[in-house]
């Protein structure tokens, strides 16, 4: 064989240099596998969140709503404003404990576009309450209805005065005898 490898006192040689270099590489490609798998797990929780079906639903979802088509061009103003309105939507619902319905969405989306032309001063934000999928007419009905029934309740609770008991005096304390 030949004359063995010099090494230097105190310095690494190619091999433990190569070595470390390895472990270090394993060790930062087991964080990422951790990461990506951690990642996976909060896209499956977003994902039902969002009330999608799946994973490839939100890719396609965040894609729509940053303006990019599946085919990588540009998304149609309309698909970016329709998956604007269903995150929208499926927050409130969250939010106010309903559940989705694609004609409640229809009347929540018209809503929605119209709160977001509403001006309420500088520093204020004017924002979706939980009536925000009725419509105009809906919401006048039942505020009707809330006070008819409002007002039954305080009719039920007056009672004619004739019918209250007449004030008396109190009675005399014993005698003290």
């Amino acid at each position: 064989g030949g004359p063995a490898p010099q090494v230097s006192a105190g310095r690494p040689s190619a091999l433990d240099g190569a070595m470390v270099g390895a472990a270090r590489q394993q060790e930062a490609a087991s964080a990422i596998e951790d990461a990506f798998g951690s990642l996976e797990e909060e896209e499956v929780l977003l994902a039902r969140k969002l009330g999608l079906g799946s994973v490839e639903e939100l890719e396609a979802f965040v894609d729509s709503m940053m303006g990019i088509a599946e085919d990588g061009g540009e998304v149609d103003v309309e698909v970016g404003k329709e998956a604007y309105a269903r995150a929208a939507y499926a927050d409130w619902c969250a939010k106010y404990g309903k559940e989705k319905d694609e004609e409640r969405f229809e009347v929540f989306r018209a809503n929605l576009e119209r709160l977001e032309g509403v001006d309420v001063g500088e520093g204020k934000e004017a924002e979706l309450n939980e009536w925000a999928d009725r419509t105009m007419e809906e919401f006048a009905a039942f505020k009707e209805t809330e006070m008819k029934n409002a007002k039954d309740v305080v009719k039920a609770t007056v009672v004619d005065s004739e019918e209250l008991p007449k004030e008396q005096d109190p009675p005399a304390p014993p005698a003290p005898f």
